[in-house]
């Protein structure tokens, strides 16, 4: 059992399932799993996002990259090279 479908939560959870465990469960306490890192709008402005949670990442974070790589890949198509040059 897993407390938290924040991201390391939800990983953990994939991990776990990835080896061939069967019973796993996620435990989350809101309706949707990420925890603090979520998009945000403010009604006074809804055409701008607000990133909350872990929003930034320098050269060096290539573990993120490829868990974003792997659990977003349909979603956000992003070529780290370039952003790696601004």
């Amino acid at each position: 059992m897993i407390v938290g479908g924040g991201p390391a939560g939800v990983h953990m959870s994939a991990c776990l399932a990835a080896k061939g465990y069967k019973n796993v469960t996620l435990l989350e306490a809101e309706a949707e799993v990420g925890g603090k890192s979520l998009t945000m709008y403010d009604p006074s402005q809804p055409d701008v996002p607000h990133e909350l949670g872990t929003c930034y990442m320098s050269p060096g974070y290539t573990l993120i990259r490829n868990l974003l790589d792997e659990y977003d890949k349909d979603i956000v198509t992003c070529n780290w090279k370039i952003l790696e040059m601004m």
